[in-house]
């Protein structure tokens, strides 16, 4: 009986065990025994066996190998070439475009390589290569951040399980022995490398393509994608589905191959899938090991392939296409390197050592880079950790390939190891580094950003917290000194990325960012973001599903355990609306029958507002009534209509929140209704954009005169964040909305020019566009209040309103107010959702 290679540490299986355990698809093990004991094996007819099959499957499976890596990696060529700027992506969407790729390609390769058995091998990496080459053929024309992202994924999926099914097809289907893998799968990796040594020149070549109709980097794409889809028929036509009944053998050379097939199916038992080996696979602790050996070997390979130009570019300060041929002998080194110890691999019948060896030998190269100030040395090291790139991967691939049966076994466990080495990826250089979240995500960050958020004592003052820097003093040309690393923080269980900065004197500055920190500043996003989290634009309709949820209870809302208190700051960051029940009467009380210095912090709406932080005073002080007056200078202490508005934006900085507490409401009328100008103005931006223009650009005068005190402001009806860009339509988000009639003063823009006279048409067309919209009833919320309830609203969104009423049933009006700075609301909005917006 043959057996198992001896560097695996296998014991041969006795007949029984072939029967039981594997339950093997040949049913009379004595007789075939017997057949394989008899048959003669002629050496010079298995060389001849074997050479066809080299020459037959390998360079069919290494060219689509070759095309697999550059199709992958195409865009990283195309993004500097002019991809970015055509469709109008931020580096973060870039960054997210290329990483995107691996939420498919993790999530299909283990489904992707169990295939194998049940379809055609040729028709099952044919139909892969074809979906994935036209992906790259459409990837040409691209003209839309969301049309980037799906067609990364799609072509994540189809590459999914074509490396693994390389795996299964060279350790399986292939008959080759446990001795002639290894040189065989080095062979498969090391068209890999030649696809790193020359895809940034073919690139290169191709960005210089010049027409009218097609910008130079979208050759690229179009280039790539018809070379690899020409040459998808050698896959249909000239792969076998099964080297045992290929047409180039002779019949002695079948009869070779189909004594090496008896033989394996032998030893490692029947093709049919069961659970057992599922199960078996997924509780084999060399399954793990073999799959940290692969995350290793993975993370040193991808982040190779970027370490090595920023060495090149930066460090030895050649331009882009001298980079790139410098990067040829490297990868030649790499493929020397992998074919060699793979070859001595064999024929020692050993894996482990080598594996180790290699590793040292990349350790001490990456030793060499991160150690040296000389360049040139530095470029030495690369030789060196060239070494292990692809050694470690390919023989930890064979290694497994060798240590597992059946096939469904061995086919889960190198999909598992190829799935758990693709979490890996990881890059940096001195502009960014690329951080890996774990879920298929990953973010560039700036290094510029990241060292101004440093907060280790050197940047920022132990007991005030302040910086200790300006950023002005960062040096343009950042150096990260030594390979970015995560840690556990073993007292929070959190992570951490340390980074090592060179300073421009020369000396050491180390950093360390928390991971929420980093994720909560992983997109185009700033901290502003943050606190618009769920916002929701209403109308009538809208609210009136969630009305009954936006109420609180007064006494809850004070509770310790702060849960409805943080209710109530995400409706107002939601809707910019809620309400609270049950609130005291302070009227019953003698001495709160009106305002005074001693008595503010009593009153029922003072204690609700310093819930928030700080009662923004105003010329009103700390607090304000409003009753009915008959010679009111403020239409609010009126009976007659109140129109829609906002609350003092003649003031530099308006307050954010406004509090009104119904103590007395029992007039007739005076309902109260409250309009989200943002929906307003997000509907005329989609209806017109001239008029939304013009209400962001001309300037509305605001004025108040209180007591020979006179304020003036002036503000545009439309205010965008600048930094803060949704997502999902690539539109600057709505920061606030000024409107307010009551109180507007004559326009500053008096004169009259061409250009005045249009800009005057389109603000006046908006701004009737703007005042239909929040005047229809079915965009506005109108409500008769009840006594003892207080409504909380944003000053900066929603307006309020309130409908004439008459005292003449003898009711009473007295409402209590008060404001709170928006900044206090942010600040408890952050803490309510737990944001990490602090390194």
């Amino acid at each position: 009986m043959t057996t198992r290679d001896p560097t695996q540490g296998q014991q041969e299986k006795t007949k029984s065990e072939v029967k039981v355990e594997q339950q093997s698809d040949v049913t009379d093990v004595d007789e075939v025994l017997q057949e394989l004991h008899n048959f003669y094996v002629d050496p010079e007819v298995e060389k001849s066996a074997v050479r066809k099959l080299d020459l037959y499957v390998l360079p069919i499976l290494g060219l689509f190998y070759f095309f697999a890596a550059l199709d992958r990696s195409n865009i990283g060529n195309s993004g500097p070439a002019g991809l970015v700027e055509s469709i109008n992506i931020t580096d973060s969407q870039f960054s997210l475009s290329i990483s995107i790729f691996y939420v498919t390609y993790i999530i299909f390769e283990i489904p992707g390589t169990m295939l194998l058995k049940k379809l055609r091998p040729s028709r099952l990496l044919t139909v892969a290569v074809a979906g994935w080459s036209l992906t790259c053929i459409g990837m040409t024309f691209v003209s839309s951040y969301w049309l980037l992202i799906l067609l990364r994924l799609i072509l994540g999926a189809l590459e999914s399980f074509f490396w693994p099914l390389l795996a299964v097809y060279i350790t399986g289907i292939a008959c080759y022995t446990k001795e002639e893998i290894g040189l065989r799968m080095a062979i498969l990796l090391s068209c890999a490398a030649l696809s790193g040594a020359v895809g940034g020149l073919i690139s290169y070549g191709f960005v210089q393509v010049k027409t009218s109709a097609l910008e130079g980097y979208r050759f690229i794409f179009l280039l790539e994608g018809i070379i690899t889809l020409a040459c998808t028929p050698l896959l249909a036509f000239f792969l076998p589905d099964d080297p045992a009944t290929a047409k180039f053998f002779t019949e002695e050379e079948r009869e070779i191959i189909l004594h090496r097939k008896k033989q394996r199916e032998l030893l490692t038992g029947a093709s049919q899938f069961n659970w057992k080996d599922v199960r078996i696979a997924v509780l084999d602790i060399r399954t793990y090991y073999s799959m940290i050996i692969q995350f290793c070997g993975d993370m040193i390979l991808y982040g190779f392939s970027n370490f090595l130009p920023t060495i090149l570019s930066s460090g030895l300060g050649f331009d882009k296409l001298k980079t790139q041929y410098l990067t040829i002998p490297v990868y030649a080194v790499s493929s020397i390197s992998v074919l060699t110890i793979s070859i001595i691999s064999d024929r020692m019948k050993l894996r482990g050592p080598f594996i180790l060896v290699s590793a040292l030998v990349g350790l001490i190269g990456y030793s060499i880079i991160l150690g040296s100030k000389n360049d040139s040395v530095k470029y030495f090291g690369c030789f060196l950790s060239s070494v292990s790139l692809y050694t470690v991967a390919g023989l930890n691939i064979t290694w497994t390939s060798n240590n597992t049966d059946p096939y469904y076994r061995r086919t889960l466990t190198i999909s598992m190891n190829q799935t758990f080495g693709n979490l890996s990826v990881k890059q940096f250089n001195d502009n960014y580094v690329s951080v890996e979240f774990g879920n298929g995500l990953s973010s560039n960050f700036n290094t510029v950003f990241l060292r101004d958020s440093c907060t280790s004592p050197k940047s920022v003052n132990i007991s005030s917290k302040q910086k200790t820097f300006t950023t002005s003093s960062i040096s343009n040309s950042l150096k990260i000194a030594e390979v970015p690393h995560v840690r556990r923080n073993p007292e929070t269980g959190e992570n951490h990325l340390d980074i090592v900065w060179k300073e421009n004197d020369g000396s050491l500055h180390e950093s360390s960012y928390k991971e929420s920190f980093l994720k909560n500043h992983s997109s185009s996003l700033v901290v502003h973001e943050n606190t618009m989290i769920n916002r929701k634009l209403w109308n009538n309709e809208d609210l009136s599903f969630d009305f009954n949820s936006l109420f609180s209870d007064y006494a809850e809302y004070f509770s310790s355990n702060n849960k409805s208190f943080n209710k109530v700051v995400n409706d107002l960051n939601k809707y910019g609306l809620s309400f609270i029940e049950n609130v005291p009467d302070p009227s019953e009380e003698t001495e709160m029958k009106q305002i005074t210095e001693k008595n503010v912090s009593r009153w029922p709406v003072s204690k609700l507002a310093t819930r928030f932080g700080y009662i923004k005073r105003t010329f009103y002080g700390d607090l304000f009534d409003v009753r009915n007056e008959k010679e009111a200078k403020n239409i609010a202490n009126t009976a007659t209509f109140l129109p829609l508005h906002m609350d003092l934006l003649y003031y530099e900085s308006p307050p954010g929140l406004q509090l009104l507490h119904f103590i007395k409401n029992s007039t007739l009328g005076g309902e109260n209704i409250f309009s989200d100008s943002f929906l307003a103005a997000d509907i005329i931006r989609d209806i017109d954009i001239t008029a939304y223009e013009a209400l962001k650009e001309v300037p509305i005068s605001y004025h108040y005169n209180n007591n020979d005190e006179y304020y003036y402001f002036n503000r545009p009806v439309i205010v965008e964040d600048p930094f803060d860009v949704d997502l999902a339509t690539g539109k600057n988000k709505i920061l606030a909305v000024n409107y307010s009639p009551p109180f507007q003063a004559p326009f500053q823009m008096s004169t009259y020019s061409q250009h005045t006279r249009r800009l005057w048409e389109n603000f006046l067309r908006g701004l009737e566009l703007f005042e239909e919209i929040v005047n229809d009833p079915r965009n506005q919320l109108k409500l008769k209040m009840k006594e003892g309830n207080c409504v909380i609203f944003d000053n900066r969104r929603v307006l309020h309103s309130r409908e004439a009423f008459s005292d003449s049933n003898n009711g009473d009006r007295w409402l209590m107010g008060c404001y709170v700075d928006g900044d206090s609301f942010r600040s408890k909005m952050r803490m309510a959702n737990k944001l990490n917006l602090s390194p």
